[in-house]
């Protein structure tokens, strides 16, 4: 039986309505930070379901599901949990992926292999998928999390509702966020000539990063800066002592990566000598996500799988994806059965946005208008999002659980 006609007769073992009911009541569901709410609705739902084993607390608040199904590859499909202001897409992911689990779960007769369903907890921050796996995420004396042959996930985002876009090889950006503290000489608002303003040094510094891709970088390198924070003094009447930018860099290969670092330090230095800083700027790496490559092999297989279950609705060679998460780090860190690290991966994007207004934008000749991933207008069209990333992860998965001939 073929891929297409093995996802059709899993989905229809869904129930949509329950589906769209279920991220529905999810996401209206509170938002403790810690994520334990998150944690505790996958362990009840996969509690329904007899054959799934569930295992919490891994890292804090990550949590895995496993179905052992005889003999066979095993397949890892993880999902990001998403905390706090981000709750709605946390549901989205963790709503597909215990779906399609328990839509392979009702055709097991049809597969062999082991089915890994991983719930991980601060992706952005990349702090999560190596948190599980230094807490024993597949140590046999602690979580006991079968080592994967393959590592699988997916990303809404602003694209139409119901594609589905892959690419082999480097797919996601990285990414390197910096604190940068600017010393000057704080005082009364009254008496500007005898401090030093640090806020005028940073609003330098904020406005010569934007030099850096204009004028600074080779034509051939690419890469963001993006100043996401500024924060100095808490009077209004008084001149702080210090301001402090939280900056992040984006890259898509490490030269640009390493010109635009080097670019950076010697702005913020430039701007500390000429604006007269009490003493040498503090420049700080708080966060880094590496590049997020797909495994070229096992991508051109799940494209063909892709091809054949969506025709015209999944795009080979989708543009560069320019988020950052620590899927990548999951894929690169955790155990493989060789006795080393690093597991074969493949990660897509999946459109979430009403395509009517996908439609429309790209005939005004701008997708500006397109709500984004982390604005407030962008909880993603339920349907055809909720199936087409269910139907996604099931062939997907079938892609490499042995199948009967």
């Amino acid at each position: 039986m073929d891929i297409p006609t093995l996802v059709s007769n899993c989905a229809a073992l869904v129930n949509v309505q329950y589906l769209d009911d279920m991220y529905e009541n999810l996401r209206r569901g509170s938002q403790r930070p810690d994520g334990a709410d998150a944690r505790n609705a996958a362990k009840t739902y996969l509690a329904q379901f007899p054959g799934f084993e569930a295992r919490s607390d891994i890292g804090g608040a990550g949590c895995i599901g496993i179905l052992r199904n005889s003999w066979g590859p095993t397949v890892l499909l993880r999902a990001a949990m998403y905390m706090g202001q981000e709750w709605s897409r946390d549901r989205a992911g963790m709503t597909r992926v215990l779906f399609a689990a328990t839509g392979l779960r009702g055709m097991q007769t049809l597969w062999k292999g082991t089915l890994v369903l991983l719930f991980q907890p601060s992706v952005n921050q990349g702090a999560g998928a190596r948190g599980m796996i230094e807490d024993g995420l597949c140590d046999p004396a602690r979580h006991a999390c079968p080592i994967p042959d393959v590592i699988l996930g997916q990303r809404v985002m602003a694209l139409a509702a119901g594609t589905i876009g892959t690419r082999d090889g480097i797919f996601g950006a990285g990414l390197d966020s910096y604190r940068v503290t600017l010393y000057g000489r704080g005082g009364h608002a009254s008496q500007p000539h005898v401090t030093t303003d640090p806020m005028a040094m940073a609003a330098s510094v904020m406005v010569r990063l934007q030099e850096i891709t204009s004028k600074r970088l080779d034509l051939h390198d690419s890469a963001i800066v993006t100043v996401d924070r500024v924060m100095a003094g808490n009077m209004g009447d008084v001149i702080a002592d210090q301001a402090v930018l939280k900056l992040n860099i984006r890259y898509f290969d490490s030269l640009a990566r390493h010109n635009t670092m080097y670019l950076m330090k010697m702005i913020v230095k430039e701007v500390q000598l000429e604006g007269n800083a009490s003493k040498e700027s503090l420049v700080e790496l708080i966060r880094s996500l590496p590049l997020l490559v797909n495994h070229p092999a096992i991508t051109h297989m799940i494209s063909a799988s892709f091809d054949a279950t969506f025709e015209e609705d999944h795009a080979r060679d989708c543009v560069l994806w320019g988020g950052t998460e620590d899927f990548g780090i999951l894929a690169a860190e955790v155990p493989n059965k060789l006795g080393g690290k690093g597991v074969p991966s493949c990660f897509w994007l999946l459109g979430g946005a009403d395509p009517d207004v996908v439609m429309k934008a790209r005939g005004n000749g701008s997708t500006v208008n397109v709500p984004m991933n982390h604005g407030p207008w962008f909880p993603p069209v339920t349907q055809p999002t909720m199936l087409t990333g269910l139907k996604a992860l099931v062939a997907a998965a079938l892609t490499f659980l042995t199948r009967p001939d």
